[in-house]
């Protein structure tokens, strides 16, 4: 896995990388003594051959599963859905087995066994003997064991989501995943196939009161079933065949869109590429069918309502497809490359969340004197050459938060490392704008950083590039609006009929002396921050004392002025082993937020107590 370090403070010359590692887990559905039962009283050469050769009845010896056990399928459960801060992975290894992965401390863990959770549902109703016939045993293990897999693209309101697995018997069952402070899995229905071939991929397309599931098994047919949601269970109201020729080509990319009352589907038959057109019936209505070059069609990706597809060769293209009432008309637009990659398979494609930078997966296929290691070199292009173009998007960001802006903050670093200058704009006016708009004063905190990384860098410094050059004055600003806002939310609160606990009468008090000690630090009147009767609506008397002397605390310090650890967020100490951190600025929190999901007050990424000791 490949993440983007956010690093500000870096001065290589190069986008950076926090690279991690997921094993293939070896564990499979199937109950242990199964298989190595029936193999202990004897069996024919013909069954031998295939328990070494067919993936699903691997379990019968460890030796095998251990060596050639693999990854086939990776998912990222829906955004929002996280556990320490922190998304989840699903993984399916080659012998039918899935589970769940969450990142810590760069290293990822499992976290729930999904195939052993199903199994409390799948071993109920099916015989518990083990099969006496070769048959039936391969019947026992297609029904337990998983071939491909499929998430819901966003997660209920409860922390759940729902999921549909496809048993190697070509059976698909719908589940609902449950995160709190156990994992667990529900049962919402199922759907039994016509084709008894073999599920290879599944896709999930979401539509307004429904979703359509989009199968596709071994030999290349792809079935698509409209399904309904309601009380949590999952029905199959319609089915309909998209593509009924057996030709074993299975499609490596699938995507969707609606366009009115029309669904349009983009899916690759190895080197053709393959449009079609359905009415909300799904009848077909148009269809597009052309084969792009000589080369297989490796990857077909959607960001931001724009479409690219890529070939082997290293060819990138994007798709035009215009609607002339009932016909498609595609166009094919090829992306020049600067650079050539002679020898080189292109395998993959992936882009940033704000397209400013294409990730491309090649691997070089030269015949070499001797035998080497095979390695995936990962290229990263920009699309854009002026930096005023990356500044631009920054500012005007209409979500008005850094989440998801740190692709173009890295480019802008690592421009301006280059070319040893900060780019040349008003930064007063930033400034003075961030006086009223937080997500402005942020922006300008990127740009001092990359003025003091310059400056350690840079032999010959230049003086007042900025009108404000102390760090921890800007990293204050930013607080005031962040103790500002968790007032205000309290506030309202207590407006809305509901009572404060503990936690937040403290929360409250800890903001109120912070914007006290801001006030009385930059001379500033409190009530031009905030109300009076907000500040006047909750009464507390909450003492602390401090961490090194254990004498009062005196707003935000003793009268030695020691220093405390505090919390970002609530402005109250942190006495507790565990809190959370924020792993590109280290800002701290109280443990007790980690369920509000919250995010860092400086540079908006979650904040996580994935990197504290076990």
């Amino acid at each position: 896995m490949l993440e983007l370090s956010c690093n500000l403070h870096s001065l290589e010359k190069k986008i950076e990388f926090n690279d991690s590692i997921i094993t293939c887990s070896t564990n499979s559905p199937i109950p242990k003594k199964c298989l190595r039962q029936y193999v202990s009283k004897g069996i024919r050469n013909s069954e031998l051959l295939e328990m070494m050769t067919n993936p699903a009845l691997w379990p019968h010896s460890k030796q095998i599963t251990k060596e050639l056990t693999d990854i086939v399928q990776f998912d990222w459960l829906p955004q929002d859905l996280i556990i320490h801060s922190e998304r989840l992975v699903s993984i399916l290894n080659s012998v039918g087995n899935v589970e769940l992965y969450v990142q810590k401390r760069l290293k990822w863990d499992c976290i729930a066994d999904v195939s052993l959770l199903m199994n409390k549902y799948l071993l109920n109703e099916n015989n518990m003997e083990v099969p006496k016939e070769f048959n039936e045993l391969k019947q026992y293990v297609y029904k337990i064991e998983t071939s491909a897999i499929g998430w819901c693209p966003h997660s209920n309101n409860d922390n759940t989501c729902y999921f549909v697995t496809a048993m190697k018997s070509a059976r698909l069952i719908f589940w609902l995943l449950t995160l709190g402070n156990d994992i667990s899995i529900q049962y919402c229905g199922e759907i039994e196939q016509e084709y008894s071939a073999i599920i290879s991929k599944i896709y999930w397309l979401s539509l307004q009161n429904s979703f359509l599931l989009v199968t596709c098994n071994e030999l290349g047919q792809i079935v698509a079933y409209d399904c309904s949601i309601e009380d949590n269970k999952i029905k199959n109201t319609q089915t309909k065949v998209l593509w009924p020729h057996t030709d074993k080509m299975v499609p490596i990319s699938f995507h969707y869109y609606l366009y009115d009352d029309k669904i349009i589907i983009l899916f690759n038959k190895h080197r053709h590429f393959l449009v079609q057109m359905f009415d909300r019936n799904m009848e077909l209505l148009s269809q597009y069918v052309e084969s792009v070059n000589d080369f297989k069609i490796v990857c077909i990706t959607q960001k931001h309502n724009v479409f690219y597809l890529c070939t082997e060769n290293v060819k990138m293209y994007t798709i035009d497809i215009c609607i002339d009432d009932k016909k498609l008309n595609v166009v094919l637009n090829e992306i020049k490359i600067k650079d050539m990659y002679p020898g080189h398979e292109l395998c993959s494609l992936a882009i940033s969340e704000n397209k400013a930078l294409y990730a491309l997966a090649m691997v070089d296929q030269r015949v070499q004197h001797r035998k080497l290691q095979l390695k995936v070199d990962v290229v990263l292009l920009c699309a854009e050459t002026e930096i005023d173009a990356h500044i631009t998007k920054i500012i005007q960001n209409p979500a008005k938060t850094l989440s998801n802006m740190w692709d173009q903050i890295e480019v802008l670093r690592l421009k301006t490392m280059k070319t040893k200058t900060l780019p040349k704009m008003d930064y007063k006016k930033l400034l003075k704008e961030g006086e009223k708009d937080v997500y402005k004063l942020k922006v300008y905190y990127v740009f001092l950083t990359l003025y003091y990384n310059l400056q350690k860098y840079v032999v010959k410094k230049r003086k007042r590039l900025l009108p404000e050059l102390s760090i921890d004055k800007i990293k204050t600003h930013i607080l005031k609006f962040q103790a500002i806002k968790t007032l205000t939310s309290l506030y309202e609160r207590l407006q809305d009929g509901k009572e404060l606990s503990e936690f937040d009468q403290q929360s409250f008090d800890g903001c109120k002396k912070f914007i006290q000690y801001y006030c009385e630090k930059y001379s500033k009147c409190i009530t031009d921050l905030i109300p009076q009767n907000i500040l006047n609506s909750v009464t507390t008397n909450i003492q602390h004392v401090c961490q090194c002397c254990d004498e009062e605390l005196i707003g935000l310090t003793c009268k030695s002025n020691h220093l405390n650890m505090f919390c970002s967020l609530t402005f109250t100490p942190i006495v507790e082993m565990n809190y959370l951190i924020c792993k590109v600025c280290g800002m701290t929190a109280q443990y007790e937020l980690h369920k509000l999901k919250p995010l860092c007050p400086l540079c908006d990424r979650y904040l996580s107590d994935s990197l504290l000791p076990l």
